[in-house]
């Protein structure tokens, strides 16, 4: 006791017990008791906590009560659900307006691994939020491992949102054969990660319709060697099938409407391609009914202004140019093709008819054939002009016009040129 040497008790006070800069710390209620008013206490070096508060339970760092100690918050019980055996179900709610709400946290020790809930106490998955009123809807895929299941409000959006700051936010996908304790190499076809899509019929949740999924291309090897390619899925309409419409395999090319390539072609389509508008035909390609490509180019007059007149000879300019065949490079045929072909060197055509040769991003020449196309066609009518100048001299000559009528036009010209 303060002032007293030789106090009765151990301790002992009346009113309060002040720390400095703290105020109360401890003071001495008038129905008895204590009450702790602020910052840590301990017993014999043990903070005190639920942990060491007991009933009927002596030993070192303990508070020793006559009865189990009930833990009241400051908003209106009942807050905590779940019985005291092992293994019962725990269930936390909210208040709203001083009665328990039904937003809930429930934890299920019982499940195989145990579960966790949000808003339901009825999770279909080890891990289930729902923002819904009514039942979580069925798994589509039960028994194929679904571990989490997110429930969104009627006519609202069921959205993810991931906040980086200074850096990316990323959505990883992992996988091995074998078990964790034991993994092994992917194999080829080993689907690694797969983005799908389910609906509601009117009558049931389907399965699943739409997909994007990643896969081994290939054995993995730590030589390394981790091929990979991309598979796209679509359901046709009247139909329940899911079925591959493209991918992009493991050397970067694209294949549409086939599921593999022997060409070695970067693009590879089976069933045509188009490409047009309602305005004008832009620049582009289609196929005909047998697969045949056609140019496709904007060309009305309305779109255009004349920059100068064609060139004064396309004869000159053609004659100028040298076609090749030729196959592509070693270090090229990956990215295209192995096959011989006919046609220009841009360097050569370039000469004759710059305005028919276009430079790349990286220097590389490329040949117009849009231009060479109007080359040929100037090419052809400065030819016709020719023939008709030779004509009218003959005519002039008094030969009769020659007029070619079929294929014995031929044998006719040369009989005239031998007499």
């Amino acid at each position: 006791m303060q002032g007293s040497t030789t106090p009765t008790y151990n301790l002992a006070f009346k009113g309060q017990i002040n720390g400095a800069g703290y105020g109360s710390l401890l003071t001495l209620p008038s129905g008895g008791g204590l009450n702790l008013n602020s910052g840590t206490y301990q017993i014999n070096g043990t903070q005190i906590s639920s942990a060491n508060l007991s009933d009927g339970t002596t030993g070192t760092g303990n508070i020793v009560l006559a009865t189990a100690p009930t833990f009241v918050t400051s908003i209106t019980d009942p807050t905590l659900y779940g019985g005291a055996a092992a293994g019962s179900t725990l269930t936390l709610k909210g208040t709203s307006n001083g009665s328990p709400s039904s937003a809930n946290i429930y934890i299920n020790p019982t499940a195989a691994n145990g579960d966790v809930a949000i808003g339901t106490t009825s999770p279909n998955t080890q891990f289930t939020v729902n923002l819904n009123t009514s039942a979580n809807p069925p798994i589509v895929l039960s028994g194929q491992g679904i571990n989490y299941q997110f429930v969104g409000a009627d006519s609202t959006k069921n959205s993810i949102e991931m906040d980086g700051f200074a850096n990316s936010s990323n959505i990883y996908c992992r996988r091995s054969d074998g078990t964790n304790a034991s993994p092994s190499a992917l194999a080829s076809n080993d689907a690694i990660c797969v983005w799908g899509v389910f609906g509601y019929d009117g009558s049931a949740w389907t399965g699943q319709q739409a997909a994007i999924a990643m896969y081994a291309a290939g054995t993995w090897t730590n030589a390394p060697s981790y091929p990979t390619l991309i598979k796209f899925f679509v359901t046709p309409a009247s139909s329940s099938t899911l079925g591959e419409a493209m991918r992009i395999n493991s050397t970067g090319a694209l294949d549409i409407g086939q599921t593999s390539d022997t060409t070695g072609a970067k693009l590879a389509v089976t069933g045509g391609i188009a490409q047009t508008t309602a305005e004008s035909c832009t620049t582009g390609v289609q196929t005909n009914s047998v697969g045949l490509f056609s140019a496709c180019v904007a060309s009305d007059a309305r779109l255009k202004d004349e920059v100068k007149k064609g060139v004064k000879s396309a004869i000159d300019v053609l004659m100028a140019i040298t076609p090749r065949f030729y196959t592509w490079k070693k270090e090229e045929q990956d990215k295209r093709d192995t096959l011989e072909h006919y046609g220009y060197f841009a360097q050569n055509v370039q000469q004759a008819f710059p305005d028919a040769v276009v430079a790349g991003g990286k220097g590389l020449l490329s040949v117009d054939p849009n231009a060479m196309n109007a080359l040929n066609t100037k090419a052809i009518q400065e030819q016709q002009k020719e023939i008709e100048q030779l004509s009218a001299q003959i005519v002039a000559m008094g030969a009769q016009p020659f007029v070619p009528q079929d294929d014995s036009w031929k044998h006719r010209f040369l009989h005239w040129l031998e007499e």
